[in-house]
């Protein structure tokens, strides 16, 4: 199975962050996780990705393709230049599988402590739903992706985004598993050719048409979206290591 990592972002969020913390000019996803080894981001969802699968691929963008292809270079893995815009947003990856198909993604700005593709390709596989979204449960503030999940079966019932801090809710994470059904190329052909920005619209219809699964991660993870996010991971890093025995 092919899982792709995707980049194509240019993290205009975070840009006046970057800069402020010594890193102008370089992608969000080239960020140093904080780990002794000094892994990025997204090197380190790569790494994790080809434990499983010998097929994974990067997606950049023609502005940050130089930088990501020598930040990841030692990694040898093939780089797809996306054209920015994409109405699907993060489920782009979908125009590269095959109908019948199923293939992989994960966002190359988040970090996942313990990420199994493994488990969670199986649980996918062994599902009745076409589409699984791993999650994680946590408290959340404004503008996170969250959803409604049905504790029997894993069914997401709802996909919302936080207008307020919530406690205790289930998040997206950023790991999708499409299998390419008649049913989800329905969703994804409404929408190929519309304008950028409708993955929230495309997540709403897949989930309201009964499609999608969650998938329930165990450990922690952070979604790099602002200068918080980052620190709060870098802060969670240097508690590992002050822990571990040397």
């Amino acid at each position: 199975m092919v899982i792709h990592v995707a980049a194509a972002g240019n993290g205009t969020r975070m840009q006046t962050a970057l800069e402020e913390m010594g890193f102008e000019g370089l992608p969000k996803h080239l960020l140093p996780t904080g780990e002794y080894h000094e892994q990025s981001l997204v090197g380190r969802n790569i790494a994790a990705a080809l434990e499983t699968s010998h097929e994974v691929i990067l997606h950049a963008n023609e502005n940050n393709y130089p930088l990501l292809a020598a930040g990841i270079g030692h990694l040898a893995i093939p780089i797809i230049t996306d054209t920015l815009g994409s109405p699907l947003g993060p489920f782009s990856f979908t125009d590269h599988i095959a109908a019948g198909h199923t293939g992989a993604s994960v966002a190359g700005d988040v970090f996942i402590e313990h990420p199994n593709w493994t488990d969670f390709l199986t649980a996918h596989e062994a599902s009745r739903y076409p589409v699984s979204f791993l999650v994680g449960r946590v408290s959340g503030y404004p503008t996170n992706a969250a959803f409604d999940v049905n504790k029997s079966d894993g069914k997401i019932e709802r996909f919302y985004r936080l207008t307020d801090e919530e406690h205790d809710i289930y998040r997206n994470i950023g790991m999708y598993a499409f299998t390419k059904t008649a049913e989800v190329v329905d969703v994804l052909e409404f929408y190929a050719d519309r304008s950028a920005g409708e993955e929230d619209k495309v997540a709403t219809d897949l989930i309201r048409e009964g499609l999608v699964r969650a998938h329930i991660h165990p450990d922690r993870f952070f979604n790099i979206n602002c200068r918080t996010d980052y620190e709060s991971l870098l802060n969670f890093t240097a508690t590992l290591q002050a822990s571990s025995p040397e």
